[in-house]
C-alpha cells in the first residue's frame, strides 16, 4: 500500500467552519494567549473559542490574506493562517472584527483582545515578513509530520515572495519554542501578558539570516 496523499492548498469561506473546528480542536488544551483572551477559568471557554477562530478566519479571507490548509486523501486534518509583508488591517475591518467578537462572546472577551493584541504588535519587528497568525493540527494528526510540512510550504512562499524577509510567529507553549528552534526559527523576544508568556520568533529567508536581532521585554 502506498503513502496516503498529502495536498497544501488555499482555503476560502465555505472551509471555514471545518477549518476553525480544527483550531479550536488543537488549541483546547494548548497554552496559548488565547487562554487569556477567551477566558479560561469561565464557563463555555469552548464555545468562545470556537467563535473567536470563526470570526478570525472569516475577516482573514475577506481581507485577501491566505488561509492554508492541508489534506490527507481529501480529509482536512490542519490549517494555518497568514498575512502577507506589509499587510495592515482597515480602520474598519478592526472595527468590524471588535464587534463580531463582541456580538459572538462578551464585552471582556473584546476587551481582553485589544490589550493582547496591543501587547503582541507592539513588539513585532518592523521588517517586511509574513506573519504566521494561526496553525493548527487535528490532534489526532498530530506529531506525524504534517505542521513540519504546512510551516516548509509557508517558508517557501516566503522565499518566493521579493518583499517579504522572513516568517514571524508567536508561541505561549515552550515546548513549542523548541520544536519551531529545530525547524531554524530563531527567538526575537518574550512579553509577558496577563496570563502567558509569549514567544515571538522569526525564520529568515536564507538571504536575510542577519536582519534581526534579539531582545526581551520583561
Amino acid at each position: 500500500m502506498g503513502e496516503p496523499s498529502i495536498e497544501i492548498t488555499e482555503l476560502y469561506q465555505e472551509d471555514i467552519i471545518i477549518a476553525s473546528d480544527i483550531m479550536s480542536r488543537a488549541f483546547l488544551k494548548s497554552l496559548s494567549g488565547l487562554y487569556y483572551i477567551c477566558n479560561v477559568d469561565r464557563d463555555g471557554f469552548e464555545d468562545r473559542l470556537k467563535k473567536y477562530f470563526q470570526i478570525a478566519n472569516r475577516v482573514h479571507i475577506a481581507e485577501g490574506q491566505s488561509i492554508l490548509g492541508i489534506y490527507i486523501q481529501n480529509r482536512l486534518i490542519g490549517v494555518a493562517a497568514i498575512n502577507e509583508p506589509l499587510y495592515q488591517r482597515t480602520a474598519l475591518m478592526k472595527l468590524y472584527f471588535l464587534t463580531r467578537i463582541l456580538a459572538a462572546t462578551n464585552v471582556q472577551t473584546a476587551c481582553r483582545y485589544l490589550k493582547y493584541t496591543h501587547l503582541v504588535s507592539q513588539s513585532l519587528p518592523k521588517k517586511p515578513y509574513f506573519y504566521l497568525g494561526r496553525i493548527a493540527i487535528e490532534p489526532k494528526f498530530q506529531r506525524l509530520g504534517h505542521g513540519k510540512a504546512l510551516l516548509n510550504k509557508i517558508q517557501q512562499i516566503s522565499q518566493s515572495d521579493k518583499k517579504s524577509t522572513g516568517v514571524i510567529l508567536e508561541t505561549a507553549n515552550p515546548q513549542n519554542v523548541k520544536y519551531y528552534h529545530s525547524l531554524g526559527y530563531k527567538t526575537i523576544c518574550q512579553i509577558d501578558t496577563p496570563m502567558v508568556k509569549e514567544t515571538i520568533m522569526v525564520r529568515h529567508n536564507s538571504s536575510n539570516e542577519s536582519t534581526y536581532q534579539q531582545h526581551n521585554f520583561e
